[in-house]
């Protein structure tokens, strides 16, 4: 079972214009084909239905190559992409359509389109504000890689998502001050050769860090 997958501009287009309530649903059946195998029922509206009939296309052959623990090359060379993680299928599960409709919508602009979101309620507001850490570290870096004009391997982005699933790490740090100026890779080596960080809260993981930083170790 996957936990993350490749989020191509090509959903965005397909829901940016629709009302935050069919965005909703069609972000979340997109997440249910993803993330689990749960047998989804087409949209009854026939506009809909056609839109999502359309996706579903991609979206199986995307999570076959996946799956197999290998990467859509021709459809990353054409589209626009971020990595979906589980953590924002968690957010959109506990938000009615229309929020998690506004949810996703902000997500895409703000990665796609670099804009801030405005106007959100305060929940998908709140939730949001969870992604944004991850999206901006992904995206400063894979602008960093792309300067040059060379062709080099792209290199793994490490970020907070990455960090908690790898080492059993809960929770969230709503303060993001705290990490700002923290460098990932960095963090990530320290939990690798650290097995005493893993398995504990990611506030009391990244305070261990921060403290042995500080001591010169």
């Amino acid at each position: 079972m996957l936990d993350k997958f490749t989020f191509y501009d090509l959903y965005y287009k397909a829901l940016k214009d629709e009302t935050d309530e069919i965005a909703g649903r069609t972000i979340k059946n997109i997440c249910k084909v993803m993330f689990t195998e749960e047998q989804i029922s087409p949209p009854q509206d026939e506009k809909e239905r056609f839109e999502w009939e359309n996706l579903l296309l991609t979206l199986n052959t995307v999570k076959a190559i996946e799956t197999a623990g290998k990467q859509p090359r021709t459809l990353n060379k054409k589209m626009k992409r971020f990595t979906f993680y589980m953590s924002y299928y968690s957010a959109i599960k506990l938000l009615g359509d229309s929020d998690a409709g506004a949810y996703i919508k902000a997500l895409c602009e703000y990665v796609f389109n670099g804009k801030e979101p405005k106007n959100l309620s305060p929940v998908v507001d709140k939730y949001f504000g969870y992604a944004k850490w991850n999206i901006t570290i992904s995206k400063m870096r894979i602008s960093a890689g792309r300067k040059g004009g060379k062709a080099t391997p792209e290199k793994e982005v490490i970020t907070l998502d990455k960090i908690k699933t790898e080492f059993g790490l809960w929770g969230d740090i709503l303060n993001h001050e705290y990490l700002k100026d923290v460098d990932l890779d960095d963090a990530y080596k320290y939990f690798k050769t650290h097995p005493d960080c893993r398995r504990k809260s990611l506030f009391v993981a990244m305070k261990e860090y921060l403290q042995s930083k500080a001591n010169g170790f």
